[in-house]
């Protein structure tokens, strides 16, 4: 699926760069999560847009750490 092939290629990138991915996780963020964290976009022309994306979709998160 397109998803996975997306991920696959990101976390190829990632590991490209010299990066070990220590940490993942996938997540749904809430209306309230997204506003808080693109709170500095508030106000913006793509605010709303943006929240909406974000909260459509599966986020893939990631924590990596340098070799």
């Amino acid at each position: 699926n397109m998803n996975s092939y997306i991920s696959e290629s990101i976390l190829s990138k990632i590991e490209e760069s010299g990066f070990t991915i220590a940490m993942s996780k996938e997540i749904i963020l809430s209306r309230e999560q997204a506003e808080a964290f693109y709170a500095e976009h508030k106000g913006s022309d793509f605010f709303e847009t943006l929240v909406e994306n974000m909260t459509r979709f599966v986020e893939a998160i990631f924590l990596g750490q340098k070799h």
